[in-house]
């Protein structure tokens, strides 16, 4: 979403209302609108990932959520994730387990779901008990 669309769209709300909201809170507004709504979408689009990944967990650690690829109680490390990163437009990138090697794709939040999947297919294979 555009930061500046969502700006005049609150001013048009507040003066549809007869309510003036001088600048910074009108600022600090629209920018909590907006955060609000990426996280949503940022919810929804791993969501809709994970619903195509046999056996993943969605998990959200307070940094955002992200797809566990391989979830076990019994875990103490990282798990092998799937997420958006922080860029802008947000790309999904795979995590190897603990913290290791980050592979990005050119894939961004738009993408299809079953993209992502064909794409992470190809940097981290299913477990053969996994492959439908």
């Amino acid at each position: 979403m555009d930061r500046d669309l969502l700006h005049d769209a609150l001013i048009d709300l507040a003066c549809d209302r007869r309510t003036y909201l001088p600048e910074h809170v009108l600022d600090d507004l629209t920018d909590h609108v907006l955060d609000v709504l990426i996280t949503a979408r940022r919810i929804d689009v791993t969501l809709e990932v994970a619903d195509l990944l046999p056996g993943a967990a969605v998990v959200d650690d307070g940094a955002g959520p992200y797809i566990d690829l391989a979830p076990s109680p019994a875990r103490d490390d990282a798990p092998p994730m799937l997420h958006l990163n922080d860029h802008t437009p947000p790309r999904w990138q795979h995590q190897e387990p603990d913290g290791g090697q980050v592979r990005a794709s050119p894939l961004t939040w738009d993408a299809e779901p079953a993209d992502v999947v064909a794409w992470l297919a190809t940097v981290h294979p299913p477990a053969p008990s996994s492959v439908r």
